[in-house]
């Protein structure tokens, strides 16, 4: 989210809920990589620094809050713990956060929450080995069930997308793989199906993508969903590293320039004549053109834009219009003095509000007067 408000000559503020798009340079690019956090095995959180990975990306790092809560009381001895028990079929060097438990019923779960020091873009992450064990008469059996929900800047829901490697988006299962999507399940829910994977192979992998920026993030994990009996055996997940961007403020320049449209008023305030060309000379009665001209440099685009202008003594205000510019709420347009108003008096000002801009755009308040 973004702000801006421009006033002419110009200086420009914004605030610093501006933001940038998913990894603009390769410096903005961080991984919370467990392996190199310090978890102590049993933990139930911590703050922890994730690392820039981009070539350039040789700044401070970003401060990563890891809660769990919930019946941690049926973690098993020695979890949460980082270790390469589970690699999603990444090989015995990978380690996840191994999160290894037995609910005493299906109304237990546990969440890990992530909390961000500011907004992240692009966040995503693999739940590894989630599966089913069915009910039988020398197991209790288990379904993994696993609900992810963040939450953005503004304290709304925001809801990812989740995918298995063995099937595409849109199906909800395959023989390959021991996950089912779709329903009767939310959107942002999964659960174990089919059969229980091995520590070491991708079967029970699913990859979570965030699609717009978020500050905290909710990974709850449970039995209680679909469970083949009511009282299930150890269970366990594993979290892959956590990989985001830093979000940059959005930056908005502005210009203004002026040009001698005629050497007459004649049309000055038509914007469909056709210029008459060959003008220079700012006499009485020549049309003046002013263009303002922003341009949003971020890559986040800027919303609530605000713009001024207030016109010259010698004038005579004709018309205005807006180039560019999105509607950014109920009061977006231009404000401006009734067309054939003397500037003398004062109060001949042009103003534009609730703008917005995306990233990488220009838009253009254009003004035409004409000299007293």
């Amino acid at each position: 989210m973004a702000a801006g408000v421009i006033a002419l000559l110009l200086g420009l503020a914004l605030p610093l809920a501006a933001r940038a798009q998913a990894c603009a340079a390769a410096g903005d690019a961080l991984r919370l990589d467990w392996s190199e956090t310090g978890w102590t095995a049993g933990s139930k959180g911590g703050t922890y620094t994730a690392g820039r990975t981009g070539a350039s990306g040789d700044g401070t790092g970003e401060a990563v809050t890891v809660t769990l809560s919930g019946a941690t009381n049926r973690f098993e001895k020695g979890y949460p713990a980082v270790s390469s028990e589970f690699t999603g079929g990444r090989g015995s060097g990978h380690e996840s956060l191994a999160l290894q438990v037995d609910f005493g019923s299906n109304q237990q779960s546990v969440t890990v929450r992530l909390d961000f020091a500011s907004p992240v873009d692009g966040l995503s992450f693999e739940i590894l080995d989630v599966d089913y064990l069915p009910y039988q008469r020398v197991q209790r059996g288990f379904r993994d069930g696993v609900t992810v929900t963040g939450v953005t800047e503004d304290g709304g829901t925001a809801l990812p997308a989740l995918r298995s490697p063995y099937f595409p988006a849109g199906q909800t299962t395959s023989d390959r793989a021991t996950v089912y999507f779709g329903a009767p399940l939310a959107a942002n829910q999964v659960v174990g199906y089919g059969g229980d994977a091995a520590p070491g192979t991708d079967e029970g992998n699913v990859t979570v993508r965030f699609g717009q920026p978020v500050t905290s993030v909710r990974i709850e994990y449970t039995n209680g969903l679909y469970a083949p009996s009511p009282n299930p055996q150890r269970q366990a997940i594993a979290l892959s590293d956590i990989e985001f961007c830093a979000v940059r403020p959005a930056n908005l320049e502005a210009t203004k320039t002026q040009a001698v449209i005629s050497e007459t008023p004649q049309a000055c305030g038509d914007f469909d004549a056709p210029a008459p060309g060959g003008a220079e000379l700012t006499i009485p009665g020549a049309c003046i053109e002013y263009r303002i001209r922003v341009t949003n440099t971020g890559t986040r685009p800027a919303d609530d834009v605000s713009l001024a202008d207030e016109l010259d003594g010698s004038l005579v205000f004709r018309a205005a219009r807006i180039l560019g510019f999105e509607a950014d709420g109920p009061g977006f347009g231009l404000t401006t003095p009734v067309s054939g108003q003397d500037c003398a008096g004062g109060g001949c000002r042009v103003s534009l509000a609730d703008a917005a801009l995306p990233a990488g755009a220009t838009g253009e308040v254009v003004i035409r007067a004409t000299v007293r």
